[in-house]
Formats: structure tokens, sequence, C-alpha cells
């Protein structure tokens, strides 16, 4: 797992509004799935939660920061929250704290780590 202090580090040039985003999707991934191995890389500029493989990254923006699904089109998204036109990542863009809802991205997450394990 990654440290505060990476986190921070990394998180440190960004507005902070997106920083609080970004702490706070982490927040709601580490609760979710204790168990995927969280990392930041910033030659991709994001933070990384893997399994078998990449799960799900958390990437902050100017405005805003996203939760990235690396097999986002085998989800199933009754709220139509996913975004993207990849083969297969796709990601929930959020601008405020109060734009994340738990309700609709704890199921995503959940899905994405039965298909991690399903690999």
């Amino acid at each position: 797992m990654a440290t505060d202090k990476e986190i921070n580090n990394f998180l440190d040039n960004y507005d902070p509004d997106v920083q609080a985003i970004a702490h706070e999707l982490c927040r709601i991934v580490n609760d979710t799935a204790p168990d995927l191995k969280e990392e930041v890389k910033r030659g991709w500029k994001n933070i990384t939660y893997s399994g078998a493989g990449v799960v799900c990254a958390v990437m902050p923006y100017a405005q805003y920061a996203s939760l990235h699904f690396y097999k986002g089109t085998e989800l199933d998204d009754p709220a139509g929250v996913l975004e993207g036109s990849g083969k297969q990542l796709r990601h929930v863009k959020v601008a405020s704290l109060d734009a994340i809802d738990e309700t609709i991205l704890v199921p995503l997450i959940k899905q994405a780590v039965k298909l991690d394990q399903a690999a």
C-alpha cells in the first residue's frame, strides 16, 4: 500500500479541491477492496489498484479527478456514470466531493475486483 506521504507528495501540485476528491476516491477503493495493491504511478500520473492485474486507478486532473476502471466496458453500469470510448477503459469523472456517490462507486469497484479475480 502506498504511504500517505507518497500520495500527498504526488497530489501536492494539484488544486486542493482535486486533492480532496482524489483522497476520498482512494479511501473508497481501499475500504471496498482492501486486498488490492495501492501504488503511486508517477509516469501514469495516477494511483493504481492492482490484484492479478490493474483493477482501477484514481487520476487527478486540473479541475476534477476520475476513477478509472481498466475493464470498464465489462461492468454493469445501471446509473450510467461510466464515460469513455476506448477498447476497455471507462471512468467516472468527479468534479466535487458532493458529487461522490458511494452507492454507485462501491458496486462498480466490487464488480471490477470480481472481473480481476476471474482473469
